[in-house]
C-alpha cells in the first residue's frame, strides 16, 4: 500500500513535535509550571466534552469504493446486518474491556467518535492510545498542515458505546 504524501507528513510532524513538546514542558520553568499547564489543558478538554457534545459526537467511519475512494460511510439501516455476526466481550471486565474505549475529538467544526486502545509505554510509564489515522488527521482538509490535526481529543477507557460510563473527572 502506497503511503500518500499527507499521511506522510502527518506523522512526521507528530514523531517531530514529541521531542519538542518535551523540551517546551522541560524548560518551562519547573516541573510545578509545566503540570499546572497540563492540568488546565487536561480540564479545558473535560468541561469542553458535556453530555450533549458527547452525545451529538459521529462516528468517523470510513467506507472505500473504486469510484469516490475513501469517504464518511453511510449510516447503517436496522437489520442491514447481513450474515455478519459478532459478539460483546463477557460481563465487561478483563484487560481488553478496561484497555479499549472510545476517542472523542473535533475536525473543522464538528465532533467526532473513534474506537481506541491503551496501551502502556513502560519506558516513560505513561499510556499511549492507538486509533485510527483518520480519527487524528484529516488528510482531505488538513492538506499537509497542522490544521488538519484533530483538537479538543479526549480517550474513555472501558467506554464501549457513547454515554455508556461515567464522565472523565477534572484533575485536582
Amino acid at each position: 500500500m502506497r503511503l500518500r504524501r499527507p499521511a506522510a507528513l502527518a506523522v512526521t510532524l507528530m514523531l517531530a513535535a514529541v521531542p519538542i513538546f518535551a523540551s517546551a514542558v522541560a524548560a518551562g520553568g519547573g516541573g510545578s509550571s509545566a503540570a499546572a499547564r497540563l492540568a488546565a489543558e487536561h480540564n479545558r478538554i473535560v468541561s469542553f466534552w458535556t453530555p450533549a457534545r458527547m452525545h451529538a459526537a459521529v462516528p468517523r467511519d470510513f467506507a472505500y469504493d473504486r469510484v469516490h475512494g475513501f469517504r464518511i460511510a453511510p449510516k447503517a439501516k436496522p437489520g442491514s446486518g447481513g450474515g455478519i455476526t459478532g459478539a460483546s466481550w463477557p460481563n465487561g471486565t478483563g484487560l481488553v474491556y478496561k484497555a479499549t474505549g472510545k476517542v472523542y475529538f473535533q475536525m473543522n467544526g464538528s465532533g467526532w467518535i473513534c474506537s481506541g486502545t491503551a496501551l502502556q509505554d513502560t519506558r516513560a510509564n505513561q499510556s499511549l492510545v492507538v486509533t485510527a489515522g483518520h480519527c487524528v488527521y484529516d488528510e482531505e482538509n488538513g492538506n499537509g498542515s497542522l490544521s488538519g490535526f484533530a483538537t479538543n481529543w479526549l480517550f474513555i477507557p472501558a467506554l464501549t458505546r457513547p454515554m455508556a460510563a461515567g464522565l472523565p473527572r477534572r484533575s485536582s
